[in-house]
């Protein structure tokens, strides 16, 4: 283990500066109510905000916008607007003379722009979680688990309230959270997560979720690897067939998508395929299904990279080729040769069973073998 830490400097004669905001400077496509809310470094003196906190609309000609002032946590300067914005208008946030608890003043002026969204509306919807990791019901989960939510729409990091011995950050334009405890779980036990409480742009607190899962007997440090695929390497397949990865171990379903698993038509200019990737219930299969049918005659590349397990280790890259044939495969396939025939007797008792087919099979079929004796399934 290796580590590094930097002091801060003393708080008092430090300047009160702003480190986030929400929404995002530039952030476009924001509601017509949003939270506006500004994090600064330190405490702040409420009395020093006054008339120095203005908010324009640029759209219009710089108007200024009636709004409440106040702040939260100490810290945390919010705006209200006494209306709701304009739809498909640039907005100015301006922030001057802010003052912290000791009366050290803000070094100038800070400001940033948001637009909001051409069809934007005021938003009275909670926010869902869409996908999370660990998965419910998972059993073997390693000590150090990376809880890993996703959101049907971006978050504000600013409403978050971190814990102690936490880690946290966020991904995908604050559609994603993801924070690890500093401090392993217990082996062999089960374990209940829930959604931690957070708003979206507009302040709509999150609809509560939890997962429950089991952890194993140590901590995973190993990241995944891929251990099979479909298509095999350079063959020719249908045009009609799906594309699948077999992970070494059960991955984060949340950490599956466009960019860590995509299929590119090569011959078209190497231009990456519109399509879905998903994870079966084993949690280690991982499934691309384009949104179209795939052309004939050309020539794919499938690569993965990024996908990590439950407990965030990244998996390496993966890279292959295939070719889809000049037309759909629509027909089953049929049993050409077996080693042992209908009615066959004195077969050994170790014999070895072979079937050969008329064209490859997916290796992964459910329940592509059975043995009956006497008509029940052993």
């Amino acid at each position: 283990y290796q580590g590094s830490f930097r002091v801060m400097e003393e708080a008092e004669g430090m300047r009160p500066a702003p480190i986030a905001y929400n929404p995002s400077a530039n952030q476009t496509d924001v509601p017509l109510n949003p939270s506006i809310q500004i994090a600064y470094n330190q405490e702040l003196d409420p009395n020093s905000l006054g008339d120095q906190v203005l908010l324009y609309n640029t759209t219009a000609g710089w108007v200024l916008v009636d709004k409440v002032v106040s702040v939260e946590n100490g810290n945390v300067v919010k705006i209200v607007p006494d209306t709701v914005l304009e739809a498909n208008t640039q907005y100015y946030v301006s922030l001057s003379g802010v003052e912290d608890t000791d009366g050290d003043l803000q070094s100038g002026t800070r400001a940033f722009y948001f637009t909001t969204g051409e069809d934007a509306v005021e938003d009275d919807q909670q926010p869902q979680v869409v996908a999370l990791s660990p998965p419910n019901g998972m059993t073997d989960v390693g000590l150090n688990p990376r809880y890993h939510f996703r959101f049907d729409e971006p978050i504000n990091a600013l409403s978050l309230i971190e814990e102690p011995g936490v880690s946290v950050s966020f991904a995908s334009n604050n559609t994603e959270l993801l924070y690890t405890r500093h401090e392993p779980l217990l082996a062999d036990s089960e374990f209940t997560e829930t959604v931690p409480g957070i708003e979206d742009l507009a302040g709509n607190a999150v609809l509560t979720l939890s997962t429950t899962f089991r952890t194993g007997d140590e901590p995973d440090v190993v990241a995944p690897v891929v251990s099979s695929y479909l298509p095999e390497s350079n063959t020719t397949v249908p045009v009609n067939t799906v594309v699948r990865l077999q992970m070494s171990e059960a991955v984060d379903p949340v950490s599956v998508n466009s960019t860590s698993f995509s299929v590119t038509d090569v011959t078209n200019n190497w231009t990456q395929l519109a399509g879905g990737a998903s994870v079966h219930e084993d949690g280690r299969t991982l499934a691309w299904v384009p949104d179209e049918a795939l052309k004939v005659g050309r020539q794919y590349y499938v690569a993965s990279s990024g996908v990590t397990d439950v407990s965030g280790n990244v998996g390496g890259s993966h890279g292959r080729y295939f070719t889809t044939s000049l037309e759909e495969d629509l027909i089953a396939p049929l049993v050409e040769e077996t080693t042992v025939f209908e009615g066959q007797t004195d077969v050994p008792l170790n014999a070895r069973i072979r079937v050969r087919f008329n064209e490859p099979l997916d290796k992964w079929t459910q329940s592509l073998v059975t043995l009956k004796v006497s008509g029940s399934v052993i």
